[in-house]
């Protein structure tokens, strides 16, 4: 090359500065991106997994709730018989083990 076509020291040094800003600001660019993308991602796995959870929460609770209305439908037909000895409303005696006597086999049938 001739001596009259080199370009100036500052000119390239500036341009060649450039050039590697621009590199570095691509270089962030892509890994704020990558970062997000990650994010996102473990966002959608921790919200499928709370659904999850929700939903086997609810079902125990459900069947708690039907265990405890058992239990109270129990205790309401003891109260029964409490106030009524006699009465054989509350007792179904359409199972043979179950008798007027057998009072604690009926409770624990119910359940």
């Amino acid at each position: 090359m001739s001596p009259d076509r080199r370009i100036p020291l500052a000119p390239r040094v500036i341009g060649e500065l450039l050039i590697v800003v621009v590199g570095v600001l691509i270089a962030i660019w892509v890994d704020n991106w990558n970062a997000g993308r990650k994010e996102a991602d473990q966002e959608s796995d921790y919200l499928s997994g709370i659904l999850f959870d929700l939903s086997s929460d609810s079902a125990a609770l459900e069947y708690r709730m039907t265990t405890a209305a058992r239990g109270l439908e129990v205790a309401d037909r003891l109260m029964e018989l409490r106030r009524d000895p006699e009465s054989t409303a509350a007792l179904d005696f359409s199972t043979p083990y179950v008798s007027r006597q057998s009072l604690s086999a009926w409770s624990m049938r119910s359940y």
